[in-house]
Order: structure tokens, then C-alpha cells, then sequence
């Protein structure tokens, strides 16, 4: 790594600081549970062990496995969870782009969550939008299966992927945006919902 890469990495903590440590306008945005109970809030300066995993995302409509690196502190939690959609021109990178960032990150108390992304060989725009739409409604969904918030998320992206990830914000719920489905999910009571 080189010192760049420290400035950076340090931004993005101080970013995620306010909103993951419940300052007051963050709690009315975000009211939990965990908060009320007293849980532990997010620190910057923390240094965690992390259990760095990987599972099946999606498959895209080219026929290729989209996969999710999951970078979970070992704590308490429920962390604040973060979707990290990696850059390259939208023709190249993948979930490994931003290890280093995606591993002090979470090494500092978020769960981060590395996509794969459809590429644009592999089909036009709005694809990669599509899948990093469906994301945050699968995080939303599956975050708690790794101790994250599935209230609490956050979207970061580099180069390529800050513009998908600008492309989220205003349009999250619009039909050609959102147009990958979830699968239905059990609840506990027996019934299904999809989530978001």
C-alpha cells in the first residue's frame, strides 16, 4: 500500500463515522434497536480480526456467477454494513479491487460487502446498476446472516462504481432499475415477504 492509499482509506472512515456512530440526525434516520439497547457504536480508530469469506451473489444475464466478498469483524455487533461496487471502466476490476480499503474498513467495525458487477461486454446499462440495485436489497435482506445492520447500510464506490453508486440514490425504486427480483424469504412466523 502506499501513503494514497492511507489518505483514502481514512476519508472513507471519517465518511462513515457520523451515521454509523448515531450521531443525532443519523438516529432519526436510522432508529434501531441495538442503539436503544446500549450496543456498541462504530469507532474509526478500532483494529478487529475479520473473517473474510465469499459467497454465490447472482448470475448475471450472460450466464456468469456474480460473487460477494464478505470482510466481517470479529465483535459484538451489529455492525454498520457497507456495499463496496468496484470501478474500472465498467469493462473490467472485480469483488478484489478495493481489498486493501475493503479490509481496513471492516478491520475498524463495518461489515463490507465487495460485489462483482456485469460488465459492459457482457450487456449494456443499465446491468451494473441492476446489480448493485439488487445488492443493496440483498444486504438488506442478508447482512444480519454476518452480524451487519440490515438497517444501517452504506454504499461506497471507486471511479466507475461511484457512478453506479450515484445512480442508486434517486432512482432505488424505479421498475427497469430494480428489475432483478429477490427471492421470497420465510419469515418467522412462517409467511414470506420480499424484502425492500
Amino acid at each position: 500500500m502506499n501513503k494514497g492509499t492511507f489518505v483514502r482509506r481514512d476519508v472513507l472512515k471519517l465518511m462513515a463515522a457520523p451515521g454509523a456512530m448515531s450521531l443525532p440526525a443519523a438516529r432519526t434516520l436510522w432508529p434501531s434497536a441495538a442503539h436503544a439497547a446500549g450496543a456498541p457504536t462504530y469507532n474509526p480508530a478500532a483494529q478487529l480480526d475479520l473473517a473474510v469469506s465469499e459467497v454465490e451473489f447472482r448470475r448475471n444475464g450472460a450466464g456468469r456467477m456474480l460473487m460477494a466478498r464478505i470482510y466481517q469483524p470479529k465483535g459484538p455487533g451489529p455492525f454498520p454494513t457497507v456495499l463496496d461496487l468496484h470501478g474500472g471502466a465498467w469493462n473490467r476490476k472485480d469483488r478484489f479491487a478495493e481489498e486493501p480499503m475493503d479490509r481496513a474498513l471492516a478491520a475498524s467495525g463495518l461489515l463490507v460487502v465487495a460485489i462483482d458487477m456485469t460488465l459492459a461486454p457482457e450487456a449494456p446499462y443499465p446491468a451494473c446498476v441492476q446489480d448493485a440495485n439488487y445488492a443493496v436489497r440483498w444486504l438488506k435482506a442478508n447482512a444480519a446472516t454476518w452480524n451487519g445492520h440490515t438497517s444501517k447500510i452504506g454504499v461506497y464506490g471507486s471511479s466507475s462504481g461511484g457512478h453506479v453508486a450515484e445512480l442508486l440514490a434517486p432512482t432505488s425504486r424505479r421498475a427497469r432499475r430494480s428489475a432483478t427480483p429477490l427471492p421470497a424469504m420465510k419469515t418467522r412466523s412462517g409467511g414470506t415477504t420480499r424484502p425492500w
